[in-house]
C-alpha cells in the first residue's frame, strides 16, 4: 500500500465505538488528530514538532482499532504490551520511528489528546459531566494543565 493510501486508511479508524455513551457519535482518527494538533498549536505555537506528533499519534490504531485506555489498562500486561507494540509498528509502517519525543512533549501531547476526548464527550453528551468518572477525568486534566502552565486555557475550554 502506498504511503498516501496508508495515511488515508489510518485516518478512517472510528473512535468511541466501544463506549456505550458515545458509540453513536461519528469521530474518526483524522478528525481527532487534527483537533489535537490544533490544541497543541494554540497552546504551544513554537513547538511544531509537537504539532507533527499530534497529527500522527494515533495512526498506528489502524493495526488494532481504537480501544479506550480503560480497556487497555484492564488487559493482562502481555496483551497490553502487544497493543502498544502493534500500534507502534502500525505507525512506523507509515511514518518511520516517531517515538523520539521528550517527556515534556509527550506530556503536552497526552494532555491535548485527553482534552480533545473530554471536549468531544461534553459536546455530544453534556450530562456526562455529572458522572464521577468524567468528573475524575476533568480533575486529572486540571492537574495536567497546572503542570503544563495552561490552567487558564483549560478552564476556558471546559466551561
Amino acid at each position: 500500500m502506498s504511503k498516501l493510501k496508508a495515511i488515508f486508511a489510518a485516518g478512517r479508524v472510528r473512535r468511541w465505538h466501544t463506549n456505550a455513551d458515545l458509540s453513536w457519535t461519528s469521530d474518526y482518527i483524522d478528525g481527532h488528530s487534527g483537533r489535537v494538533a490544533r490544541i497543541c498549536l494554540a497552546l504551544w505555537p513554537s513547538d511544531l514538532e509537537l504539532v507533527a506528533q499530534a497529527l500522527m499519534h494515533d495512526d498506528g490504531e489502524h493495526a488494532t482499532a481504537d480501544n479506550a485506555s480503560p480497556f487497555k489498562q484492564s488487559m493482562p500486561e502481555n496483551v497490553a504490551d502487544w497493543y502498544v507494540m502493534a500500534e507502534n509498528a502500525g505507525r512506523e509502517q507509515i511514518w518511520g520511528d516517531t517515538r523520539n519525543a521528550n517527556s515534556w512533549s509527550f506530556n503536552r501531547l497526552k494532555f491535548a489528546d485527553r482534552l480533545d476526548a473530554y471536549q468531544w464527550a461534553m459536546h455530544h453528551k453534556p450530562e456526562l459531566a455529572d458522572r464521577d468518572d468524567w468528573r475524575t477525568a476533568k480533575a486529572r486534566l486540571f492537574v495536567q494543565a497546572e503542570a503544563l502552565g495552561v490552567v487558564v486555557e483549560f478552564m476556558e475550554a471546559t466551561r
